[in-house]
């Protein structure tokens, strides 16, 4: 997958360049919001086989590049949204924004989203336990992509709806 070749990139510079990785910093986005970043359409169809593939290939490449991190001494932020931190589709009820964003593109709408139960049953949109993995590891920390992905520059959005939007984000 992208990471497994992104993480045997950065191991082969390394191994080359005889560089000391600590003192570098890696950024990455994590989860199905990521993966479809700037994408005009969002994921309101049904995953094809190969997206669903190759974003569970993703899910089970990050513990192993986790460990090269750990082996080379490199930090990394993992840019998330706050919806991948919930545990069921309660709980991203619970500290979804209460005013939505008012996308003139309805297609940017991620509330529209049918969510699964839960991680085990939804694993494109619930990386609780992914994203604990991550925290837990020396030198990794996590960044925010909001709550939802705002998409601040489009039309319809105003201040107050980014401003919910971050605040649900940290609440999570």
């Amino acid at each position: 997958g992208l990471l497994a070749r992104a993480a045997a990139l950065l191991v082969d510079q390394a191994r080359h360049l005889q560089l000391d990785l600590g003192l570098h910093h890696v950024g990455a986005d994590l989860g199905k919001a990521e993966a479809r970043a700037g994408a005009v359409e969002r994921d309101h169809r049904p995953l094809s086989r190969a997206e669903r593939s190759r974003l569970l290939a993703a899910r089970d490449a990050i513990p192993r590049l986790l460990d090269l991190f750990d082996e080379f001494s490199i930090s990394a932020t993992w840019a998330t949204v706050g919806l991948l931190f919930a545990r069921s589709r309660e709980e991203a009820r619970a500290f979804a924004p209460k005013r939505k964003p008012n996308y003139a593109d309805p297609r940017l709408n991620p509330y529209s989203e049918q969510l699964g139960k839960d991680e085990k049953d939804d694993p494109f949109h619930f990386a609780p336990t992914l994203i604990a993995a991550i925290a837990r590891r020396r030198g990794q920390e996590i960044g925010s992509h909001s709550f939802s992905h705002f998409y601040s520059m489009e039309p319809g959005q105003t201040a107050a709806d980014f401003q919910a939007d971050t605040e649900s984000a940290l609440a999570i």
